[in-house]
């Protein structure tokens, strides 16, 4: 029997139908948030983020898992001593009435008010990913560096000897000693939590080969039991090194702690923290989660039930 061909993905337009119909709403929408949506940033598969009022973002989406797990992090942030700096902070989780039509069912809608971030790796259609031009920046590095870093971090960290980045900024870029020292030690503190970030990764999706209900699950990879993953995943969130990685190692091992163990932590959900004061409210400039989605959440029954009966109607 002939394979059946796979369908063509449909435009963004057309899979995102649910949020063209929301914005003919605009204005009910923003009343129900409580904050202006200005222009569009971005897209995901399942939600768009809108610029708002500084320092504020806002997340529209219909991943059935993202306002949950939001909540749940909100609630731990507010209730342990520690661990809560390695995500971006939220300022309201709102659960918008009525569902929406997206695919082929009825999903719950979202909206995640939460401080903007920049983009620690920028994504480039049909090629690899290179850092965003304030990552460089925040590591000190000179823009023609960009891409031979790049590439070398996604080569396993595999970079110059010690000394070698200094020198080079010294020598070619007229850099003090002091601070292109300074320098060398942020890249190798973030290429050591880059990588094992990218771990984190590789572990949690062989985590889920053991549910045999995932799309990697067919993949010949070990299998671990869940005591296994937690010490595994426990034991990489310690290699999250110096100030652009050693707040992020402690959320994550603040969730494993509370029985959370984040899904989806991939390059293109982290952040930098811009801004470090809102309010009186500091927070260190580092590393930030700002897409929690896919997590199961423990108790998430009762959770939704708050915020269905906390829901807001577009009318």
């Amino acid at each position: 029997m002939p394979k059946r061909a796979k369908p063509k993905p449909k435009p963004l337009a057309t899979r995102k139908q649910w949020l063209q119909d929301l914005m003919q709403k605009k204005p009910a929408v923003e009343r129900a948030v409580g904050v202006p949506l200005g222009e569009m940033l971005g897209c995901g598969h399942f939600g768009c983020v809108f610029r708002s009022t500084a320092p504020w973002v806002v997340k529209l989406t219909v991943d059935p898992t993202e306002g949950p797990i939001w909540a749940r992090i909100v609630q731990l942030i507010r209730d342990e001593e520690w661990g809560g700096q390695g995500f971006a902070r939220v300022k309201e989780i709102v659960r918008l009435k009525p569902d929406v039509g997206a695919g082929a069912r009825k999903r719950p809608l979202y909206a995640i008010v939460r401080e903007d971030c920049e983009p620690v790796f920028k994504e480039r259609r049909g090629q690899p990913a290179t850092i965003t031009a304030y990552t460089a920046k925040w590591l000190g590095l000179p823009e023609e560096h960009r891409e031979v870093y790049t590439l070398a971090l996604f080569s396993r960290g595999v970079w110059w000897g010690d000394g070698e980045i200094s020198d080079s900024l010294v020598t070619d870029h007229d850099y003090a000693r002091h601070e292109a020292e300074r320098a060398e030690q942020r890249v190798k503190d973030f290429t050591l939590t880059i990588s094992a970030l990218q771990k984190y990764r590789e572990l949690e999706l062989q985590s889920r080969a053991v549910s045999g209900r995932d799309r990697f699950a067919h993949l010949d990879r070990p299998r671990y039991s869940r005591d296994e993953l937690r010490e595994r995943l426990e034991q990489v969130s310690y290699r999250m090194r110096g100030a652009s990685g050693e707040y992020l190692g402690d959320s994550l091992r603040m969730l494993l702690t509370n029985d959370v163990v984040m899904r989806d932590v991939h390059l293109f959900n982290i952040g930098w923290r811009v801004h470090e004061t809102i309010g009186e409210d500091w927070e260190p400039d580092c590393i930030v989660i700002y897409d929690p989605g896919h997590t199961p959440t423990p108790f998430k029954p009762e959770i939704e039930q708050r915020m269905v009966q906390n829901a807001r109607g577009l009318g």
